[in-house]
């Protein structure tokens, strides 16, 4: 019986064998297939990519890597060293974030203690403000991805340093030393630079929280600001260092300079990533899993590659022009359907909605900044005539040289103005284009909405919300 139970079972086994083998050929035969198809696709999917690259370098733009050295700067002239150096020397790091929460009371003994405690950091913000030069040393390499963390490392740091210097400031202001709260707001608005040296978007959103601290501590300062023709050993703050301050806000040269520099070196960070997904040496795509998905994705990768890098000149574009209406005609539009629909389909330029965002958020600190250097041309213009101006147009020629544009108006229409006693503001139209007549908020106790116009207050006095308990009103629903 056995004899037989055996001869059956041969010709069971010897089929399975033969199909393990032809199924073994397939695998080999399909493998080998795909790796010629994968090195034709390779040399083929790459060349659009690296076209569109050539031609942005030869419009005389960055693209690669090289093309963002900068010239060497010596030690002793560097901005840079100068502001790590001060934020290396930070003390009492802990109790900033008390002293600059807008829902606590001003502890003014314990920022005299911290400012006491910085002297050191202080005094080293102020020599950076006095260097010309600014530089890292950091020098982009492929792969760029691997430049990344020394790009950000100091990103922390260079946000503590700047709340330490507005602390500064208004503990200065509010024990009547003027003189030495304008120069350490002068050292904040410089800082802000510092912050995008090493040119990553997220330097530049960075720099972008910065200067928001910054021009707020102006508002909360300028209302009340003491000026003489001279100063004073009271503490009086100088004209000329007021007028200083105020040309330091209206000149935007290196402002605009540094975030289209961003904005291109983000360009080239997505143009090297598109290559190394293409060709396989990606980060990503040195495990199996990570080398499977790369072969899936290789068609779509091939076609998003061009798109993303385009998307990228659009943003460069965007955030080269002078207001928010004409940024906004030129941003690439956001791959349609659900994020991770978008993602799928749009792999390198999925992130493109955040950056348009990004965009936005710009011209609204760009409003800020001129709205707080018209604030402290109306600060004095009230000093030297006991009044705020009836209208801005009476601070032209001695006060400012002229009324600064509003950058959310397509009209060129400049900076709004209500002098009213009851809360005079300083405003922009914002987002959406439309003149609210100072609207800033359904309650005038409520935090702004940005759905309104963007207000700049010029008693010092900005709305926080309604107090603890109190319902908050209604947002207005987007237009």
């Amino acid at each position: 019986m056995s004899d037989l139970s055996n001869a059956s079972d041969q010709p069971t086994r010897s089929k399975w064998r033969k199909r393990l083998i032809i199924s073994a050929i397939l695998i080999l035969g399909v493998g080998s297939l795909g790796w010629l198809v994968w090195s034709w696709l390779g040399a083929d999917a790459t060349r659009p990519l690296l076209e569109e690259m050539a031609r942005i370098s030869a419009a005389g733009e960055p693209i690669y890597p090289e093309d963002f050295d900068r010239d060497p700067v010596a030690d002793e002239e560097n901005a840079y060293l100068f502001a790590m150096a001060a934020a290396e020397a930070l003390a009492m790091r802990t109790s900033v974030g008390d002293l600059t929460d807008w829902a606590k009371p001003f502890d003014l003994e314990k920022a005299g203690q911290f400012v006491c405690a910085n002297e050191e950091a202080l005094a080293l913000v102020r020599k950076a403000r006095g260097m010309t030069g600014c530089d890292s040393g950091l020098r982009m390499r492929l792969p760029l991805v691997n430049s990344f963390p020394a790009c950000v490392r100091n990103i922390n740091r260079l946000r503590q340093l700047t709340k330490t210097v507005c602390v500064a400031a208004k503990w200065h202001h509010q024990i009547g030393d003027d003189l030495q709260a304008t120069e350490l707001l002068r050292d904040a608005v410089r800082i802000g630079r510092i912050a995008e040296t090493n040119g990553v978007i997220l330097n530049h959103l960075v720099a972008i929280a910065l200067d928001s601290l910054t021009y707020s501590c102006i508002e909360e300062i300028c209302y009340s600001l003491q000026v003489s023709d001279s100063g004073s050993p009271d503490g009086l703050a100088t004209r000329r260092q007021v007028e200083a301050l105020i040309s330091e806000l209206l000149d935007e040269e290196q402002l605009r300079e540094a975030t289209v520099r961003c904005y291109q070196v983000e360009r080239a960070w997505n143009a090297d990533v598109a290559l190394s997904a293409l060709r396989g040496d990606a980060p990503a795509t040195a495990s199996p899993g990570g080398a499977v998905m790369a072969v899936l994705l290789r068609p779509v990768l091939k076609e998003d590659a061009v798109t993303s890098v385009r998307r990228g000149s659009s943003l460069v574009e965007a955030v080269g022009q002078d207001n928010w209406p004409a940024a906004s005609g030129t941003l690439p539009e956001a791959p349609d359907g659900p994020d991770w629909l978008a993602r799928l389909r749009n792999p390198l330029s999925g992130s493109v909605g955040a950056l348009n965002n990004a965009v936005r958020m710009r011209y609204l600190v760009l409003a800020m900044r001129r709205m707080a250097a018209i604030a402290l041309g109306v600060r004095l213009y009230e000093i030297d005539c006991g009044v705020r101006p009836a209208e801005l147009a009476e601070l032209v020629g001695e006060y400012l040289p002229a009324i600064p544009a509003d950058p959310f108006a397509a009209d060129g229409r400049v900076i709004s103005y209500l002098p009213g006693p009851a809360r005079p503001i300083l405003y922009s139209i914002g987002r959406n284009g439309i003149d609210d007549h100072g609207k800033y908020a359904d309650d005038p106790e409520d935090w702004p909405d940005p759905d309104y116009d963007v207000p700049f207050f010029l008693d010092g006095n900005r709305p926080h919300g309604k107090p603890e308990g109190e319902p908050a009103t209604a947002s207005r629903p987007p237009s």
